[in-house]
């Protein structure tokens, strides 16, 4: 290929061109060459994003006893790089992250995992399954964990964004969930003397209907996500986690008084938000679901569903 580096730019001064600086003025041909020979710094921009995987699902009650009470499923992976809000577990907030403009950045929403089946029609596996990761270009948060069944044949072992709880009498569940790093969510509970253990969440500590999320007000609203599942309570079904909070399953019920064993509910869609200057115009694949609102002089892009590529412009 021919140098043309003497070429670019104007009088009086010459401009440079490396991968990381550019001066002067160019023409469209210019900038083609330019980043053809690696010699053009794209522009970008920080953007600030809400990234929250799909989370697990409840476990399944086994009927027979009321020993089978079932865990909640572990909240999606959360991961927060807005103002000064937290991460999952209680990490501090991350980075914000770079859009360089014109390129195409690969956006997925994790769906929420399954609950766990049971032996009145539900079948299948009683543990609940694992959640969908939920990507924006290379951050990735990490699916949540389902409700822990039988720890010595779990098929949904592995790294979570936050652990599934077990169902009763799983006195310990410590090696069938890794938490993903850095810190996205917390461990799930073992099963307690009466009921089955409530699913880790984004915010750690634990109260009666499972683990706490966090609040967050990235779109200008203050929205708390990311809970861990409770676990079973009651003779019902367990409930399915909020669609788009990435909030775990509830665990199934067993209750001899009652019709026997219940399915674990499901976890909970995850949700992936941007917020970036208002300056700045997004262009959205066909296969994401996509809302876009003015907050300030911010933009703030919320996907619900699906996966594609975007990208954005000045």
């Amino acid at each position: 290929m021919v140098d043309k580096s003497h070429e670019y730019g104007y009088i009086p001064k010459s401009p440079t061109q490396s991968t990381t600086s550019n001066t002067g003025v160019f023409e469209a041909n210019d900038v083609v060459d330019l980043i053809t020979s690696s010699k053009y710094a794209l522009q970008a921009f920080n953007a600030e994003v809400l990234n929250i995987a799909g989370a697990g699902g409840g476990t399944g009650a086994f009927s027979g006893s009321n020993s089978n009470q079932g865990g909640g499923g572990g909240a999606g992976g959360y991961r927060n790089s807005y103002d000064t809000e937290n991460s999952g577990g209680q990490s501090s907030t991350e980075d914000k992250i770079s859009v360089p403009l014109g390129t195409a950045i690969t956006v997925t929403v994790g769906a929420g995992g399954n609950g766990g089946g049971n032996n009145n029609g539900g079948g299948g596996q009683f543990d609940g399954y694992n959640g969908n990761d939920s990507v924006f270009g290379s951050h990735t948060a990490t699916k949540g964990g389902g409700g822990v069944y039988n720890t010595t044949n779990t098929p949904n072992s592995g790294t979570v964004g936050s652990g599934g709880g077990g169902k009763k009498k799983v006195t310990d569940i410590s090696g069938v969930h890794t938490l993903a790093t850095p810190a996205q969510g917390s461990p799930g509970n073992p099963g307690g003397s009466s009921s089955g253990g409530n699913g880790g969440g984004a915010g750690g500590s634990f109260n009666a209907h499972g683990s706490n999320g966090h609040s967050s007000s990235i779109t200008g609203s203050a929205v708390t996500r990311g809970s861990g599942g409770g676990r079973a309570g009651g003779t019902t079904t367990g409930s399915n986690g909020t669609a788009n909070e990435g909030d775990g399953g509830q665990g199934g019920s067993y209750n001899s008084n009652a019709y026997g064993s219940r399915a674990g509910g499901n976890g909970g869609s995850g949700v992936v938000i941007v917020r970036y200057p208002n300056t700045f115009t997004i262009t959205v694949g066909g296969g994401l679901t996509s809302s876009t609102a003015t907050d300030g002089s911010d933009k703030v892009t919320t996907f619900t569903a699906g996966t594609d590529t975007v990208s954005f412009s000045a």
